[in-house]
């Protein structure tokens, strides 16, 4: 064989093992992992503030259901126009023009005020609907109707007055009453006056919660003649998904507890602010489970999973009553 065919058997050889290790590195390479921005932390305001709590947790990896990452979604940044605040008022028995607030946190806010039909209030770029009728004697002669008819109710009066859509007014929750000078109360079926149904939204299979969970993000109210007497509506605009992000495990998640704000002391019955520090002893931790967070703020961009937190704050004095807590649930 001469030098010359020589050298091309050779040069081929070599030109083939190239290619077989180019494909070879090709198929095995692992392709280099995009990074994704860090989401910011959810503004959860509290009003307990920043005071520190001793929080403690029962809770055993078992309990709750953490996911590796979940989705997060961007939200539009749409404003509930004048004229779409009129048409919302029409279908609700107002007319005329609305008093227009420039709330300094909130922006614009349209108010409705009728001797007849009560209030309307409409949060433009929260969009939120808040309606309460003008109160009327709130007798516990009349019995409630069944539970059937006070949902149904409900559920008509939303899709009528355009609140919400059939698919979104799902999985109601009712709670009977008691309209007192604090607040209301939460009281036994036969002493109540009226009874509020609350819708949950989904996202699959977790809720979308805000900054209210004593009201919800879809909430009506009854008398016993089924009359509305109030309805919230606290609308959530998801453009589309923003990608996968992990949240954290487990032992992040229990270590990261003294992050946890208190939404809610006896399911709202007790005025935080007014709270002194050294009330409550500790804050025991019982359940806890996903949801999305709707923020109360203007410009909120998205929409992420946070944990749902439930339990019990022991008093000093004795005393031991419901607690609600959000957490941050993405992992930094």
């Amino acid at each position: 064989m001469s030098k010359k065919k020589a050298l091309i058997i050779v040069l081929g050889l070599a030109l083939v093992i190239i290619v077989v290790l180019l494909v070879l590195d090709k198929v095995f390479k692992k392709p280099t992992p995009i990074q994704q921005p860090p989401i910011p932390e959810p503004i959860i305001e509290s009003n307990y503030g920043k005071r520190l709590l001793n929080i403690e947790s029962i809770l055993k990896k078992s309990d709750i259901d953490i996911p590796p990452s979940l989705s997060v979604y961007s939200l539009g940044q749409s404003v509930i126009s004048l004229e779409e605040s009129k048409k919302v008022a029409f279908l609700l028995g107002f007319t005329g023009d609305p008093q227009s607030l420039n709330d300094i946190r909130f922006g614009s806010v349209y108010v409705w005020s009728d001797s007849q039909l009560g209030n309307l209030r409409i949060v433009a770029y929260l969009h939120i609907v808040d309606f309460k009728a003008n109160p009327s004697s709130l007798t516990i002669k009349t019995p409630f109707k069944n539970e059937s008819e006070i949902v149904s109710k409900a559920k008509r009066f939303l899709v009528g007055a355009g609140l919400t859509t059939e698919e979104a007014a799902s999985s109601p929750q009712i709670r009977y009453l008691d309209i007192e000078e604090e607040g209301l109360t939460e009281i036994e079926k036969g002493n109540a006056n009226i009874v509020e149904v609350r819708f949950k939204e989904m996202i699959g299979q977790y809720p979308i919660i805000n900054a209210t969970p004593d009201v919800g993000t879809i909430n009506v109210t009854l008398d016993r003649n089924n009359s509305i007497v109030s309805a919230y509506v606290d609308r959530v605009n998801i453009i589309r998904a923003e990608g996968e992000h992990r949240l954290n495990t487990f032992s992040a998640f229990q270590a990261s507890l003294k992050e946890a704000k208190v939404l809610s002391l006896d399911k709202g019955n007790i005025d935080q602010s007014t709270l002194i520090t050294s009330d409550v002893g500790k804050i025991i931790i019982e359940n806890a489970s996903i949801g999305y967070f709707q923020e109360l703020v203007q410009n909120q961009l998205l929409l992420q999973p946070i944990f749902i937190l439930t339990g019990r704050a022991q008093f000093r004095s004795g005393k031991n009553v419901s607690a609600l807590l959000y957490l941050p649930a993405l992992s930094n």
